[in-house]
Formats: structure tokens, C-alpha cells, sequence
């Protein structure tokens, strides 16, 4: 190749790796509003630090329950510069992610491939699922992908053409200082390094200068853990790698990324592993991918979905296969093939291109109880990303956050088992279920998990939010003090449960007095600003109370937050908008789909006597209709004439369903039990299946006057979202249907509206 011709080439790559991170970046934006719970424990350490009570969860108990100290660090210095946490680690990891292809490729160049074939690893970063869900989260994963893709290309730089400034142990540091695995990546490249020093005494004063640029970072930081912690390892460790390797789990997670996730990936790192071994470059990727599989192997997986560990893989992946790749046309050329780097590009490229559009429309991924659970973006699942307003985070466990802020004072101890959100926007001391900021729990002193849990009773726990299959928790229901003190439930919300002793509350739990709650829902609010449900909690709350002024105030600061919500409290008067409250039965509590509710079917929809915002499911479309005459509250009525059902859009499960309204039976015949006639139903749907579940609860039949009707039943936990229906249910006649709200138990009474939204507000595409 011509050097004008190597020049275009390179020229032409470049273009294609600008456009790349592009992909990358769009990719990852899709997945801007979720945030996994975890992240929070690592922005409560920041708080602490960031407001003078020391890199600790609980004020005056030393433990290092985070596993990544940088990212921990950056997010307490975003703190002190006044920048909003959370909004500010969101987008480190979009930035890290979107460097990602960058470095892909030029640690590809960098490990012996040419510039063309470079571009495989930096496709394969840019479109994969793992990696870009991850990069919004706000934990360190995409921090952790870049710099352990860019640590290989670094080390092979050093070893074939040297570098002045050892940015290769710089980088070691700062992977060190990232992730708890890092020593496994660090210790060979150390070995190496001192071989070549012992082989070729030139090499010694390089090679002391690259270990002191490793070393200090790395025991700076490791001293700071002896001296504050007092421990050589994260307390993380004793958690999550104490108990040996786990084979069973990592088979399952293994077969969650090569079967299910990105089987085409497998296949071809089966075939170009061993091709790959061939040169150095392949070496160290092979080596590279072989330490994160053993570190997977010892930590047995992940708890979280979308298999968070695979992502820092996927780049090491990407190196194998195309250094194997491009191994075997070396040698197919040498021996007279001239067209093999073609055959062998498009034997790779084509069977990854519909793997890497699996990727691009799917928003979860991966082996679920055995079962592949697949989302798509572009389906109406309750799981999707979309289901969001302008400008705001999904944020862990708001809604149960937001219950517990109303019930318990500041000070009081909690246990529980999902400690991030509740304890970044509480300040609340928290016993974690799993030990993570607790070392007698963690097994870190060796004690017994039982004698650790009865000791307790030194200090018992004033509230227990109980959760099932967490075993500290059931254990606790087993000691001594927990039944000397009368714990007992109090409150419910879905599967976690409040309990407090009959000792210290009197056997009784109400929530906090307005003013207590409030202070520690503005916390809330102030804390993770762009949550929608801290707002409206406090929005219901000052409703709830009567303070209008409040209330003006909170639906003004919801609407600044998030775009969406600004015209939150309009229409009415008595809010933001000034004049008359709004409406009970407009209240949002759940905005998150987009079509307006319609309780009152005053609301045509623009094909004529239909209600807008109800569609049938399933059935003849002609047999329902709005009517003006004969309805029970405003002008019009929903009537149904046909053997069908009308629903109302879906909406996420968040507890318990409720259904409201009013029922007239207009001469409905041929009803043969109490599920057949004019009747009501949820339809509920299971998250990573198509299956939908019907259940009736109750159906009027013969000729009735106007009648109220209010239902709960109960959500199993496998259920994600639900819509509300009403209809004529193998019978004959008229079944007629005004002021239909739907909803759950986590909402407040009045905020049950079909789909959640405000009849004003601007919703989400």
C-alpha cells in the first residue's frame, strides 16, 4: 500500500471511529433516566466526606462498603463544587463510554493490527447492550470498561516501542483505585516488567520508574485503607468472593452473555482464541480476557440485570477475535490467498451485524431464572426506558423510599436489605441485610451470622423493613430480643414490609407529624432533584394537609426539575396556576405514559363517539361508545353493547390494584356466575414474556340503578404493568361505566387515575 494510499485509509478510519463513538453515545443516552440502586451507597460515602464526617455509610462506623473508591471520590468532589451528584456521574459514564471505540481502536493498532481491522473492537463497543446500559447508572462500570480496554495497548506499547512517561502504570493505578479486581490485571503486567528488567539490565531504571508511578498511587491508597479501615481488602470482598469460587452461578452468568446476549461473539472467540495466541498482541488480549472470565468465576456473577460484569469483556473480546481473525489471513496470504483478509472479514463482520442490531433495539437482555428475558425498546413493556417525562431519573425504589420518609423520624436505625436510595436521602443509621457496611455481617471477624444478629439486641433496630429470601432478616425474626420487644408489621408495600417494636412505638406506626415529613421529603428532593416521585409525594402530602401556598411552591420547584411537570398544578387555580384546586381524581402520581386519562369519558377521541384514551381488547370496535345521555356524573357515560373489553392504556405495577367507579347493568342477560355480565378487570402483564394474565374481580348482571364499586387485588411480584378494563363479559345487553379510576396501593387515595398522568402535562415521547 502506497502511503498516499495508508494515508486515505487512515483518514477514512478515523471518520469511522468519530462515528462510532457517536453510536456509542446514542446508544447510551437511551438509558439516561435509570439508575440503579447501588449507586447511592457509593453517593451517601461521597456525602458524608463531601460534609466533614469521613469517607463512612454510618457516621462513626469505619467500614468500606463501596468496591469502587475513585468513582466514590469524584462524586464527593462534585459535591464540594456545588454539581449535582448524580446528574454529573451520569454523564462521566456517557463521556467514558463514548471514548470508548476510540481506545478500542487505538489499543487494537497499538496490540498489531492494522488500521481496518482495528475497527472491529471499537464496533463491537459501541453497539453493545451491556456497555451502554451501564454507562447511565451511576456506578463505575464504564469508568472501569475504558480503562481496562485501554491498559493492554498501553502495556504493549511500552514492551515494543517504550514511552517516555509510564502512562501504562498511571493507568494500573487508576484501575487499582477503581475496582477491587484490578490486582489481577496489575500483578502480571508486574511480572512481565520484571523479567525483562532482570533479562536486560538497560531496561532496570525504566522499569523503576514504572513501578514507582504504579506503586505510589497504589499504596498510597492501600495504606489510607490499613490506616482508616483497618484492612488489606475492601470490605466488599467479604461479601460478595469470602465463601470460594462459584462454578454454578458462573456457568449460568457465562451462558447469560455467550448463549443468550451475544452468542455470535461466543462462537467466534471459541474459533479465534487459539489463532490469536499467535502473536504478542493477541497474548495479552487472550490474557486480558481470560483474567475478567476468573474473576467472574470467583465472584460468581451478579445480582444485576444485563449482565453489568461482561461489559469491561466485551472490548477484551472484540481484541481476540479480530487479532485471531486477522492471524489466520496473515497466514492464508502467506501461503498464496490474496482474497482471505476479504473472506475472513466478511465471515466475521456478517454474522455480528444482526447480533449488533439485537443490541440497538433491545433494552434488556439476558438470562433470567433460566429463562431469556428480552425487551424491546420499541414495545409498550412496563420495563421500557421510555417510560419517563423530559428531564427525569428512575432512581432505585422511590416509591417505597418515599413511604418510608413519611413514617420514619430522623435518627431511628433501620435494617433493610436495599440500603442506597434510602440511605442517601435520609441520613437515617442503616443495618445492611447483606453486610455490606457492617463487618460482623460481612463475615470479616469471622463471627457467626447468628450470634452477630443476636447481639443486636444490645441495640435492636426501631424499624425492620422486611423483605423475603434475605436470610439476615429471617434470622432476626428468630433471636431472642426480636420477640422480647413485640415486633410486629405495620405497613406493606408490595413485598417489603415495615415492623417496629411494640416497645419503642407503642404498638403502633402513623406517619410522621406535616412538618417532619416534609423536611425529610424536601431532602429527598434536594438530593436527587429530577425524581419524580420525592415530588409528588410532597405535592400529595401538602394537598393532603391543605397548605396551598405549599403546595404552589412544591408543583413550581417539580416544574423547574423537570420539564414535563410544569404544568403540573395549571388549570385549576389553587395550585401553581392560582384559583381552585385541581380536580383529587387529576392528580398525578405516575407519569410516565403518554396518553392522557379520560375518568369521567367526557373526552372523545377525534374518530367520533369513542372515549379517548380507552381502546378494545379484544373484540368488535363498534360495540362501545361514549354517551351523553343517562350519565351518572358529568355529561358522558362510557355504555358497551358488545362481548368485548375497553382498557385503558398500561401503566407500571407498583403494588396492589385498585379499580373505582360507578356500574349500571342495563338488562344484561346470559351471565351464568358472578365473572360474567357488566364487569371490571385488570390485565396485567409479566416482565420478558408475552403472556398477559386476566383477572375479574366482580361483574353485575340483570337491570341496576347507578351503584358504586371499589376493588383491590393483589399484584404477585412477577407482574410489571397493568391496565384497567371495563366491559361486557359473555353476556347480552348494556353495561354502562362513569368515573373509572384505576391505580395501586403505593399511590395515594387520590391519585388513582388509569394511566397516571395529568391532563396538562407534556409527556414523553
Amino acid at each position: 500500500m502506497s502511503a498516499l494510499e495508508a494515508g486515505r485509509t487512515e483518514t477514512a478510519a478515523r471518520v469511522a471511529v468519530v462515528a462510532l463513538c457517536g453510536l456509542a453515545a446514542y446508544n447510551a443516552l437511551y438509558f439516561f433516566p435509570i439508575t440503579v440502586d447501588d449507586a447511592f451507597i457509593s453517593l451517601r460515602y461521597a456525602w458524608n466526606l463531601a460534609h466533614g464526617e469521613g469517607l463512612v455509610f454510618n457516621p462513626g462506623e469505619r467500614v468500606e462498603g463501596y468496591s469502587n473508591p475513585s468513582w466514590t471520590l469524584l462524586a464527593a468532589l462534585f459535591l464540594k463544587l456545588g454539581i449535582e451528584p448524580l446528574l454529573a456521574l451520569k454523564w462521566t459514564g456517557i463521556a467514558c463510554v463514548t471514548a470508548l471505540p476510540a481506545v478500542a481502536w487505538a489499543t487494537s493498532k497499538r496490540l498489531g493490527l492494522p488500521t481496518l481491522w482495528a475497527l472491529l473492537p471499537a464496533a463491537l463497543c459501541a453497539v453493545d447492550l451491556n456497555i451502554a446500559f451501564w454507562a447511565p447508572n451511576g456506578l463505575e462500570a464504564p469508568l472501569w470498561t475504558l480503562l481496562l480496554a485501554a491498559f493492554p495497548g498501553l502495556l504493549a506499547r511500552r514492551w515494543t516501542e517504550g514511552e517516555r512517561v509510564p502512562v501504562s502504570a498511571l493507568v494500573g493505578a487508576a484501575l487499582y483505585v477503581t475496582r477491587p479486581e484490578a490486582p489481577l490485571f496489575i500483578l502480571p503486567a508486574i511480572l512481565v516488567e520484571a523479567a525483562r528488567a532482570l533479562r536486560d539490565p538497560s531496561r532496570r531504571k525504566a522499569a523503576f520508574t514504572w513501578a514507582a508511578a504504579l506503586a505510589v498511587p497504589c499504596l498510597a491508597w492501600l495504606g489510607f485503607r490499613i490506616a482508616y479501615y483497618g484492612d488489606w481488602v475492601a470490605n466488599t470482598y467479604y461479601v460478595k468472593a469470602s465463601d470460594g469460587f462459584h462454578p454454578d452461578i458462573f456457568k449460568k452468568y457465562l451462558a447469560s452473555w455467550l448463549v443468550v446476549n451475544a452468542p455470535m461473539t461466543g462462537a467466534l472467540l471459541a474459533l479465534s482464541a487459539p489463532l490469536a495466541l499467535r502473536t504478542a498482541g493477541g497474548r495479552l488480549a487472550v490474557a486480558g480476557l481470560g483474567i475478567q472470565l476468573l474473576f467472574v468465576l470467583r465472584a460468581g456473577g451478579d445480582w444485576m440485570a444485563q449482565n453489568r460484569f461482561w461489559g469491561p469483556a466485551v472490548p477484551l473480546a472484540g481484541y481476540v477475535i479480530a487479532t485471531g481473525a486477522h492471524s489466520l489471513a496473515t497466514l492464508l496470504v502467506a501461503r498464496g490467498q490474496a482474497l482471505a483478509p476479504r473472506v475472513i472479514v466478511a465471515a466475521v463482520v456478517l454474522p455480528l451485524l444482526p447480533q449488533a442490531w439485537r443490541h440497538l433495539t433491545l433494552e434488556f437482555l439476558y438470562l433470567d431464572n433460566g429463562k431469556a428475558s428480552v425487551v424491546s425498546r420499541w414495545e409498550g413493556n412496563s420495563k421500557r426506558t421510555m417510560d419517563r417525562v423530559q428531564g427525569a431519573f428512575r432512581t432505585g425504589v422511590p416509591d417505597r423510599v418515599a413511604r418510608v420518609l413519611e413514617y420514619i423520624p430522623d435518627g431511628a436505625v433501620v435494617a433493610h436489605s436495599e440500603i442506597g436510595l434510602l440511605a442517601y436521602v435520609s441520613d437515617n443509621p442503616m443495618v445492611d441485610a447483606f453486610g455490606l457496611v457492617d463487618r460482623r455481617l460481612s463475615g470479616a471477624t469471622g463471627e457467626g451470622l447468628a450470634d452477630v444478629i443476636e447481639s443486636f439486641g444490645e441495640r435492636p433496630p426501631e424499624y425492620l423493613l422486611m423483605r423475603d429470601q434475605v436470610p439476615m432478616l429471617k434470622m432476626m425474626t428468630k433471636t431472642t430480643w426480636y420477640a422480647g420487644l413485640g415486633y410486629a408489621e405495620r405497613q406493606r408495600w408490595q413485598n417489603v414490609w415495615l415492623e417496629t417494636p411494640t416497645a419503642t412505638t407503642g404498638g403502633k406506626v402513623d406517619r410522621l407529624p406535616p412538618e417532619q415529613a416534609f423536611a425529610r421529603l424536601d431532602r429527598a428532593v434536594e438530593r436527587v432533584p429530577r425524581d419524580i416521585t420525592f415530588h409528588m409525594a410532597r405535592i400529595d402530602l401538602a394537598r393532603a394537609v391543605g397548605d396551598r401556598e405549599r403546595e404552589a411552591r412544591y408543583c413550581a420547584a417539580a416544574g423547574d426539575a423537570i420539564p414535563a411537570l410544569a404544568n403540573l398544578c395549571k388549570g385549576g387555580g389553587g395550585g401553581a396556576g392560582g384559583g381552585a384546586a385541581p380536580k383529587a381524581d387529576a392528580i398525578v402520581f405516575r407519569p410516565f405514559v403518554a396518553q392522557t386519562p379520560n375518568l369521567g369519558f367526557e373526552a372523545l377521541a377525534e374518530a367520533g363517539g369513542k372515549p379517548d384514551g380507552w381502546s378494545p381488547v379484544p373484540g368488535d370496535a363498534t360495540g362501545f361508545e361514549a354517551r351523553s345521555e343517562g350519565a351518572a356524573v358529568g355529561t358522558q357515560a362510557l355504555v358497551v353493547t358488545g362481548n368485548l373489553w375497553v382498557c385503558s392504556d398500561w401503566a407500571p405495577v407498583k403494588g396492589d390494584l385498585r379499580i373505582s367507579g360507578k356500574v349500571r347493568a342495563d338488562n344484561v342477560t346470559g351471565a351464568k356466575n358472578d365473572r360474567q355480565g357488566a364487569a371490571v378487570n385488570f390485565r396485567v402483564r409479566i416482565a420478558g414474556q408475552k403472556k398477559e394474565d386476566y383477572p375479574i374481580l366482580k361483574a353485575w348482571s340483570g337491570t341496576t340503578e347507578w351503584q358504586d364499586f371499589a376493588l383491590t387485588w393483589p399484584a404477585k411480584p412477577e407482574y410489571t404493568e397493568y391496565r384497567a378494563c371495563v366491559g361486557l363479559n359473555n353476556a347480552q345487553g348494556a353495561a354502562w361505566f362513569d368515573e373509572v379510576a384505576a391505580g395501586t396501593e403505593d399511590a395515594p387515595a387520590d391519585s388513582l387515575v388509569p394511566t397516571a398522568v395529568a391532563p396538562t402535562a407534556a409527556a414523553a415521547p
